[in-house]
């Protein structure tokens, strides 16, 4: 796994002292953590460490077997940083909150790493970090104590691979006019030891988990295979009749089978019972659809007679009211009439009713009288023919509405019939889904019964049986499960036995 840290341009990079200024200062006081904020760090552009990036391999703490690639300037690291590499404050303790930083040196062509005073120390193939010290492709950085919860990094420049995981012995003590190292500087023999013996674990380890890996997978493809080739074996058992046999007779895997083949019996009839049911349904509903239709069709039809009737109707009673307007047209012409001639004598009695001269208004009158005088002929009849033909109308209306009611009405009971039918169907389909998935589960409980009866048979099953091609795959499997479960068991002790 690659993690790649934040960016930010390189010139907010702390500047650190150089080694000439530092071999002047104590141990303790050897390097300070820049003031706040903790500089950002700048990202590669890509996973790769390139010909000069800085590549580090965890060997311990929380990110062991992990792999960070940095191309930057500088690369701050501790528990309680912002940016850079920051570590877990449970599991790896013996790092400080701000511990130190990977770096460049001013021109950007050595790799340093330095410390900033951190309580338990940083160290490079053993020897402490008193100053900012130059790193080589292949070092062994620790933070903290190699023996006690320390954190263990491997350091390689650029893409090339790693030397072999081996750390050559500390170099003597060098004479020179730095200020004696604390403790744990000097007893670099006992600190090499723990480098040493954390790269040893840590290689046994990866190669542990990488062939618990394979075995893992290889004994997953084992147990499937026993379990096909057993299963094949249980069921041609099965089939050929040996379960009365004294060796089958009394195992658990026995009883179950003789008793999932009396379940499935049942379970196949209830299913033959459910498509009974339903092909007589369907048959059923099939012969209702069909009356349904006809009397659907035959309601259709008197609907349609109806509005042709109301059409009729209603025809013959727009002729009635027109022979009717015809014949009074007379009395209406000599009513309009008797009104004109007398409307001037009806203004003069109004506005002059002393000048009226009797005469005048006796001639007035009977003129009247002579206009109505008429006689539309057969008035009754043609009356009581537009009465009869608007009471047919009527009666035309009201079957017409009544065979539109019965038809609705024989509609909707067809549709209330095939809704029920379906919802019948549809708990016929409930109950055998519900069947069929005690069947599969049933299946299921068959399957597991043939292997455990394979698993019997592989150690007790007669001799006149051995020849069977099933019986020696199935030995085959089982005997390379087992290998596998024992090559397992065997890695899982070797790995615990590391912690």
């Amino acid at each position: 796994m690659t993690t790649m840290p934040k960016a930010m341009p390189e010139e907010d990079t702390p500047q650190s002292p150089t080694p000439e200024t530092q071999a002047e200062v104590p141990a303790q006081a050897s390097a300070q953590p820049p003031a706040d904020p903790v500089p950002t760090v700048v990202e590669s552009a890509t996973p790769s460490a390139g010909s000069d990036g800085l590549r580090l391999t965890f060997v311990t703490g929380s990110k062991a077997d992990t792999e960070f690639v940095f191309n930057g300037h500088a690369l701050p690291f501790g528990r309680s940083i912002d940016e850079g590499l920051r570590f877990d404050a449970n599991i790896d303790g013996k790092v400080s909150g701000r511990h130190g930083q990977f770096r460049r040196d001013d021109r950007g062509t050595t790799w340093l790493v330095e410390d900033y005073g951190s309580t338990n120390g940083t160290f490079v193939n053993g020897e402490r970090v008193v100053k900012p010290l130059p790193l080589k492709h292949g070092d062994a950085v620790i933070l903290g104590d190699a023996n006690d919860h320390g954190v263990v990094i491997r350091v390689a420049i650029g893409d090339a691979p790693l030397p072999p995981e081996t750390v050559a012995e500390p170099p003597a003590p060098a004479t020179q006019s730095t200020p004696p190292a604390p403790a744990a500087a000097r007893e670099d023999g006992g600190f090499f030891s723990g480098i040493k013996g954390a790269f040893s674990r840590y290689t046994e380890r990866r190669q542990l988990n990488k062939d618990l890996a394979r075995v893992h997978g290889e004994l997953t493809s084992a147990k499937a295979a026993a379990g096909s080739a057993l299963q094949t074996l249980g069921v041609a058992l099965a089939t050929r009749a040996v379960l009365g046999r004294m060796e089958f007779a009394g195992l658990p895997a026995t009883v179950a089978l003789n008793d999932a083949a009396d379940e499935s019996a049942g379970l196949d009839a209830e299913l033959d019972e459910l498509a009974g049911e339903r092909e007589t349904a369907e048959a059923a509903h099939d012969v209702a659809l069909r009356e349904a239709d006809a009397a659907i069709t035959e309601a259709e039809q008197v609907v349609s007679n109806a509005e042709s009737a109301k059409t009729a109707a209603d025809q013959a009673r727009t002729d009635a009211d027109t022979a009717l307007r015809e014949a009074l047209a007379p009395w209406k012409s000599a009513a309009t009439g008797a009104k004109d001639s007398t409307a001037a004598f009806l203004t003069q009695l109004q506005s002059a009713p002393i000048e009226c001269d009797a005469s005048e208004t006796a001639a007035a009158l009977r003129a009247a009288a002579e206009l109505l005088d008429v006689s539309p002929d057969n008035l009754d009849g043609i009356r009581d023919t537009a009465r009869r033909a608007a009471d047919e109308a009527t009666a035309a209306e009201d079957a017409l509405d009544a065979a539109r009611g019965d038809l609705k009405s024989k509609q909707d009971a067809r549709s209330d019939a095939d809704q029920t039918h379906r919802a019948a169907l549809a708990e016929l389909e409930r109950q055998r889904t519900e069947i069929v998935g005690r069947q599969s589960a049933l299946n299921a409980r068959l399957a597991e019964h043939h292997i455990a009866l394979g698993e019997v048979a592989v150690e007790k099953l007669p001799a006149d049986f051995r020849d069977d091609d099933a019986w020696r795959a199935a030995t085959t499997a089982v005997a390379n499960r087992t290998a596998k479960q024992d090559e397992q068991a065997d890695l899982e002790r070797r790995l615990a036995e590391l912690g």
